[in-house]
């Protein structure tokens, strides 16, 4: 099964990208772990970039990781 073919067959049967739907999962995963610190957070989520893990986060969110902790 080549790439294209299940991000295709992916899509259809789910309705969002295989990229979306993981890192949707790994944003879920992030809010249950929110007594760590943010880059330990990244990391166990799959995301090694701290920076690039709390622009995700805001994307998906609305807000910073920080501000999601302290609400």
């Amino acid at each position: 099964m080549s790439p294209n073919y299940f991000a295709e067959q992916f899509k259809q049967t789910i309705a969002i990208s295989p990229y979306r739907y993981i890192t949707q999962c790994r944003i879920k995963k992030a809010q249950r772990q929110n007594h760590q610190p943010i880059t330990v957070i990244a990391n166990q989520v799959g995301i090694h970039n701290p920076s690039h893990f709390a622009r995700l986060f805001r994307q998906w969110t609305g807000i910073s990781p920080r501000e999601y902790r302290n609400s």
